[in-house]
């Protein structure tokens, strides 16, 4: 009886910490794109009327990774805005002195007046990241148990 009761214990020990863990590894990517897309919301429900660019830096958006980066555009009003578009090959056409124009609600902006750029979408990045977060909390699991299981067979 003691036995069980003691198998019992392990097992919700393991449980409570597995879904620790899983929770932890699911806030990470929660806290990693939570500012960038307050940033890009609000930048998508701006109007953007004939404005200068003054500044142009590259901002990491990730914690500890560096390519995780993308454009931070500072407007002659001393707003600053991300800049994040789906083929970053063109990234190069946005410069210091152009002019942006842009709708409010919109995801699309234009350079110039004739290059038009669509703001793009964290949605898929965070899904990756979430499941990658999970099969590395899988992997700790996993460890945990194996060795939960060896001081079992050991005793």
């Amino acid at each position: 009886m003691e036995s069980i009761i003691f198998y019992l214990k392990r097992n919700t020990t393991l449980i409570i910490t597995s879904l620790i863990i899983i929770l932890i590894c699911q806030l990470e990517p929660i806290y990693a794109y939570w500012e960038i897309e307050k940033k890009l919301d609000a930048f998508k429900s701006t109007k953007i009327n004939n404005q200068i660019i003054v500044g142009i830096n590259e901002i990491h958006y990730k914690p500890g990774n560096y390519l995780s980066k993308y454009l931070g555009i500072k407007l002659k009003d001393n707003n600053q805005y991300p800049v994040l578009i789906e083929n970053k090959e063109e990234i190069g056409k946005i410069t210091v002195d152009s002019v942006i124009n842009k709708d409010s609600n919109s995801s699309i902006f234009t350079i110039n007046n004739s290059q038009s750029f669509i703001l793009k979408d964290l949605s898929s990045e965070k899904l990756f990241d979430r499941i990658f977060m999970f099969i590395v909390s899988l992997a700790g699991i996993f460890s945990f148990y194996s060795q939960t299981r060896k001081q079992k067979n050991n005793e």
